[in-house]
């Protein structure tokens, strides 16, 4: 998920974009390490927004992209980035969920995701 950086002047001099995936996986790996996340529990088992997540969708999927999540959500009509714009910050939570119940693909096979690296941030 691209996390925009704003300058004292208001401006965007760029985005983290990629480089905030391995951050959003290391801080999931903490959960788990303090028993507050399960890397192979279904994330619906977590309520609020992710108990609609598909039931093989787990963190573990999420944080090595074989979760089955393609890349972008489907309204987002994107196949890749030509630009700096953070499409997901106009995105709900439930938006995000919504958008990996319609489109997850049967897990197991890599499938490089930054919905997948969204969901796994919420």
């Amino acid at each position: 998920m691209a996390l925009g950086l704003r300058g004292a002047s208001g401006e965007a001099p760029g985005e983290l974009a990629s480089v905030s995936k391995p951050f959003t996986a290391a801080l999931a790996g903490a959960l788990v390490g303090r028993g507050a996340l399960e890397w192979h529990a279904p994330l619906s088992a977590l309520g609020g927004p992710l108990r609609r997540v598909p039931r093989p969708v787990t963190a573990w999927g999420l944080a090595t992209h074989t979760a089955g999540v393609p890349m972008h959500p489907a309204r987002m009509g994107l196949t890749t980035f030509t630009h700096f714009y953070d499409p997901y910050n106009s995105m709900t939570p439930d938006e995000v969920v919504s958008s990996v119940r319609r489109w997850a693909q049967p897990p197991g096979r890599y499938r490089y995701s930054n919905l997948g690296a969204g969901l796994l941030g919420l």
